[in-house]
């Protein structure tokens, strides 16, 4: 899947809500509800993030005391400072309802430092899934070629 949606699980029913408009915008994402079952390995994440070509943090006070939403992120930083394993990896950082903690992380600063981020309050989250939207669809676009002139 191109989408990989880090979230605290405190935070489903918005991650929900991304995950539902970019999909009715054909962008398949990565959603840990519907794509990791009871049983499954922690480590069917780490492939899925692996592969994505863009990885979507929802950073809230509760992700920056998750181990596992850390662990992902720190995994995207990994990936996004070594180029070859997945050259193409964009960070996009949603800092949902302002959280007051996450300066204090440094994976969360890091990552907020290397990348554009949005921002989203529960009362008005239609601009920076706008916002999203454009900017994954962006970077999702195929790569034009340059024209092959006749011999």
């Amino acid at each position: 899947r191109p989408v990989f949606l880090s979230y605290s699980s405190k935070n489903e029913d918005t991650a929900r809500i991304i995950t539902n408009f970019l999909e009715c915008s054909d962008i398949d994402v990565f959603y840990a509800d519907d794509s990791i079952r009871p049983g499954d390995d922690q480590a069917v994440r780490v492939r899925a993030a692996l592969s994505a070509r863009v990885f979507i943090a929802l950073i809230s006070d509760t992700y920056e005391s998750s181990g596992f939403c850390i662990g992902e992120l720190d995994n995207a930083l990994d990936l996004q400072k070594d180029n070859t394993r997945n050259p193409r990896l964009k960070i996009i950082p949603i800092l949902y309802n302002s959280p007051e903690t996450a300066e204090q992380n440094s994976s969360i600063i890091k990552c907020i430092e290397k990348n554009r981020e949005l921002t989203m309050e529960a009362d008005r989250p239609l601009d920076a899934l706008q916002k999203l939207l454009l900017s994954v669809q962006n970077h999702l676009r195929p790569l034009s070629r340059p024209a092959q002139t006749a011999t």
